[in-house]
């Protein structure tokens, strides 16, 4: 229990509560002094919050340990689930240790005094969502209901809705259970999904469990309807005012499941991955801007996301700004964006170029979820742990480390407001101001608004009416309203109508959206096809595809008309393009013919259209080039329409020749007249060579190729073009290729070698040629990387396999070597004296820790390299030798010589990259000899640079490097 003295401290500002600390190991510091667990106090003295924003804790240790999500109810509780288990569980011989609590605010001032343990012993908790008389819980494989029959926030009964969900790694666990607008509660994937199946009987009974691979899940809490919908969230959930789903993963902060399951289920050209949209930047294109030293378990993934979740964007408004907020707890920071709407989609940027919204120079500052607060705040989830990151996830040396467990008697709920507006006491709903609160600023009133009414039944039906039908009110507020008319079977053609008029564009989006599901279709709803709004567009493209209450006629016109809206964007063209299949033909067949527009529509079209009829496609390329019949034909206008056809075609398995020769005479001159411009267009040397290597192939199938085939191998061409032209030669013209092959190996690009072998190991003479060049010594025994080689010799084909047992032997040169310097590794290296060893022999080539060039392959990141590894690499570095790092040899016709690393090559100029890191472009014009031997830049013989101690050390310093200026528990930077 926080005590009354804390209380009036902390209305002072005054933070120094006596919180016991222990001390533990250091983890990523470099000071010599052990590290204590930070107090409260000082937890708080260490964050930096940008902009006018203030932050108190309103709750801690010990009325809340190791929390990893929570949810406000609305009357105020805080519903808060603990993994104290977390990372790998308890003992065997225990039982789980999961516990949901509720907290509560007994005197009013805005922080929690006392705690309920609602349920216990609960495996692996990862969500909660209060209903009713108790709570939605995600746990391991399983989603409870934890019901409290008498009112005292003590869980009395447990009922199993769904089993089924992986049970893997303990981060990777269906999660955040969240009740949506519309009724309905969602659950994120985890990212392992599961065979899912439902246990109640209040529930539709289904013939098999339904697979989560490929979505996120979600029910009807009143019992019915349950199922897979899009999105693939791992760990956080968020849900706005108008429906909009935005889910997490490591390394994508926030998703929008944008397209629906119907739309994805038929069209054949996209998959669920289709469905989601980055909302933030991204992988390596993200950015976080910490003040703690942030140790990733990738050394690549620095400065970036690598542990993104609690994503938190359900309307929550600084003055004009929306905002979206999402948890980094590996940089100890909560990041703000700023979301814009871009067409029918929402993009997001920070809101700094400097330190993030919420930082931390702690490094038990651990915000793992975020959630609504009281009033217009935003509370954070701190876990408080040592060490945030799974086992599963670690290098080998890590998985051991001693401080796993630091900090579970430890966690912290933090409450975020702009100043001055936090919430001082804790309120709750009634029947008096639930109405009030559906259109309040407050996200956390309008979701508590909504789960009162909802709970209540539609008695309150004339509230909604009255806050929809007001002009003046929040559209937010009038967008709930309007979910709750149609959850309760109240929702009206004037209401809809009412939506459809409004000045603001979602609230236009919803209500068409609504026209169809609630089959109430108003006969004004055409007058929006000029809507300016591509949210609009995008959900009137979904309402005229799935509607049955209009002619099909208008149905297509008015789909031709939204594809030809200048605010018709990439989304809204996905759903044009995904209509069902009936509607395909006579909607391509108006876009044909409109002349200048909508060629992206179309190409999606015909693609589809020529999948299961490729004849009807053709048809659509006559209409189209008859109407777009331009003297300019040769630029390449149409060619995308050819290329829908040829994929659709061969999707579709179907014969090209067959095809073709189906047409009467005049049908087929005036199809192969049409795809001229494809052979027109491998022929220009501006075009892109992507494009024309896809010409080729192109007219390989139509078999309507009038030049020499071989001419397209020559070294005048494009790396893309030859590798077309090379393995149709070795299916057709075999004996010419191979023995042009063995002359011309070492001049051909590294890739192009990469590509053929690909090729030869596909047939089983192509095999045998190849094993054979490399017996005769035409070509090097290590153009054959190690995994090609595996494949050959466990090939099906017995004298494959045999030859390539007998040829492909390690080098027993080389084997040698490593076994002698193998037994040095047993001992201990000094990781300092193999800094100075790479300074002096690898820093021409490669850069670790800012020391070298990057030249050769990145061998920073040695996190899943072992010594063994190391040592073979450095030793027999053909052995593994990466395609993309070989030597090039150069020489000019004024007789120079220039080897290096390939970085860029065109029909023009070569570009290399030196040691040292010079890059060098030559032109082609005045290169004599260009030739790659296949050799890596790594040069054999490094046995004769430093002895076996030596090496020793070196590989310390490769395994060690990272841990040399920060100190880890278990893990010494003086060993390897």
């Amino acid at each position: 229990m926080i005590t009354d003295a804390y209380r009036k401290m902390q209305k002072s500002t005054v933070f120094s509560l006596l919180v016991l600390t222990v001390l533990v190991s250091q983890r990523t510091s470099s000071s010599t002094e052990p590290e204590r667990e930070p107090s409260v106090a000082t937890t708080l003295d260490s964050f930096q919050v940008h902009g006018d924003f203030s932050i108190r804790a309103v709750a801690h240790e010990p009325l809340v340990l190791d929390p990893i999500s929570a949810k406000l109810d609305p009357f105020g509780r805080l519903w808060v689930i603990e993994m104290p288990d977390y990372p790998t569980g308890p003992p065997e011989t225990e039982s789980p240790n999961g516990r949901l609590k509720v907290l509560l605010d007994k005197n009013g001032d805005g922080v929690f005094d006392t705690a309920s343990i609602f349920a216990s012993k609960l495996d692996f908790p990862t969500g909660v969502q209060p209903y009713r008389t108790g709570a939605i819980v995600t746990v391991a494989g399983e989603i409870l209901f934890i019901q409290d029959d008498d009112g005292d926030l003590i869980g009395d009964q447990q009922t199993v809705w769904f089993e089924g969900f992986a049970e893997q790694n303990q981060q990777l666990r269906a999660n955040h259970p969240t009740l949506a607008p519309n009724g309905l509660v969602y659950v994120a994937n985890g990212l392992r999904g599961g065979k899912v199946q439902a246990v109640d009987g209040r529930f539709n009974q289904k013939p098999n469990p339904i697979d989560l691979s490929d979505g996120d899940f979600f029910f009807d809490p009143e019992g019915g309807d349950w199922g897979v919908v899009t999105g693939k969230s791992q760990f956080g959930l968020t849900i706005d005012d108008y429906g909009r789903r935005i889910g997490c993963s490591n390394r994508n902060p926030a998703m929008h499941a944008a397209l629906g399951s119907a739309i994805i289920a038929r069209n054949p050209l996209l998959s669920p991955r289709d469905a989601v949209v980055d909302v933030s930047l991204a992988g390596s294109e993200s950015e976080v801007f910490g003040r703690g030293v942030a140790w990733t378990t990738s050394n690549l993934h620095g400065g970036q996301f690598s542990a993104a979740c609690g994503v938190f964007a359900p309307g929550w408004y600084s003055g004009s700004q929306e905002s979206l907020f999402v948890c980094e707890p590996t940089a100890y920071l909560v990041q703000r964006q700023i979301l814009e709407e871009t067409g029918s989609v929402w993009k997001a940027r920070r809101t700094s170029n400097t330190f993030d919204f919420i930082t931390s120079d702690s490094e038990w500052f651990r915000p793992v979820d975020l959630t609504s607060g009281t009033a217009n705040s935003l509370l954070i989830v701190d876990m408080a742990r040592a060490v945030i990151e799974h086992p599963d996830f670690m290098p080998p040396e890590l998985k051991n480390r001693p401080d796993q467990r630091d900090g579970t008697h430890l966690g912290r709920i933090w409450q975020v407001a702009e100043s001055g507006l936090a919430s001082q006491k804790t309120e709750s709903i009634n029947s008096d101001n639930a109405a009030h609160w559906l259109v309040d600023e407050s996200p956390w009133k309008r979701i508590s608004a909504t789960q009162y009414f909802m709970e209540r039944g539609s008695k309150f039906s004339g509230q909604w009416e009255s806050i929809l039908q007001d002009s003046k009110a929040r559209p937010s507020g009038r967008a709930r309203a309007a979910f709750l008319l149609k959850r309760h079977g109240r929702l009206t053609l004037d209401h809809i109508k009412q939506m459809i008029h409004s000045g603001d564009h979602r609230l236009r989006a919803l209500g068409v959206s609504f026209s169809v599901s609630c089959d109430l279709w108003p006969e004004n709803l055409p007058e929006l096809l000029m809507d300016p709004s591509s949210s609009v567009l995008f959900e009137l493209a979904k309402a005229f595809a799935d509607t049955e209450m209009v002619a099909s006629d208008v149905r297509i016109q008015s789909l031709a008309t939204i594809a030809s809206s200048s605010f018709a964007d990439t989304l809204v063209k996905q759903v044009i393009g995904s209509i069902p299949k009936e509607q395909l033909l006579p909607l391509a067949n108006i876009l044909a013919r409109q002349k200048d527009k909508n060629i992206d529509v179309l190409e999606h079209l015909t693609e589809r259209i020529a999948i299961e009829s490729p004849q009807d496609a053709i048809g659509l390329l006559q209409a189209f080039f008859e109407r777009q019949r331009i003297p300019n034909n040769d630029a390449g206008y149409g060619l995308p329409l050819v290329f829908a056809w040829y994929r659709g075609t061969t999707r579709g398995r179907h014969s090209i020749q067959q095809i073709i020769g189906a047409l009467d005479k005049d049908e087929s001159d005036s199809f192969l007249l049409n795809c001229n411009v494809v052979n027109k267009t491998l022929l220009r040397e501006d075009a892109s060579p992507v494009v024309r290597a896809r010409c080729l192939q192109l007219l390989l199938s139509l078999k309507s190729l009038d030049i020499n085939l071989r001419t397209f191998v020559s070294d005048d061409h494009v790396t893309e073009i030859r590798s077309v032209a090379i393995k149709q030669l070795l299916a057709t013209d075999s004996d010419w290729i191979r023995s042009y092959l063995s002359d011309h190996w070492l001049t051909l690009q590294s890739r192009l070698r990469q590509e053929v072998i690909q090729s030869c190991v596909s047939r089983g003479q192509d095999s045998l040629w190849l094993l054979n060049e490399v017996k005769k010594d035409r070509l090097p025994r290590n153009a054959i990387d190690p995994r090609t080689v595996q494949r050959l010799q466990q090939s099906s084909n017995s004298e494959v396999a045999s030859l390539a047992v007998e040829i492909l032997a390690p080098n027993q040169d080389r084997r040698r070597v490593i076994s002698q310097y193998q037994d040095a590794l047993a001992d201990k290296g000094n990781p300092d004296q193999g800094k100075q060893l790479f300074s002096v022999h690898c820093a021409a080539c490669h850069q670790v820790d800012g020391i070298g060039t990057n030249v050769g392959p990145d061998i920073s990141d040695t996190r899943t390299k072992t010594e063994d590894y190391l040592l073979v690499s450095i030793l027999d570095p053909n052995a593994a030798i990466d395609a993309s790092f070989v030597q090039v040899q150069i020489l000019t016709i004024d007789g120079l010589t220039f080897e290096g690393l390939l970085l860029d090559e065109n029909n023009k100029e070569v570009t290399i990259q030196q040691q040292g890191g010079e890059r060098r472009v030559i032109l082609k014009t005045e290169i004599e000899v260009f030739k790659s031997p296949g050799i890596s830049l790594m040069p054999e013989g490094f046995e004769r640079t430093i002895n076996p101690s030596q090496m020793r050390d070196l590989i310390a310093y490769l395994k060690n490097w990272r841990y040399m200026s920060v100190r880890i528990p278990g893990v010494s930077p003086k060993s390897n």
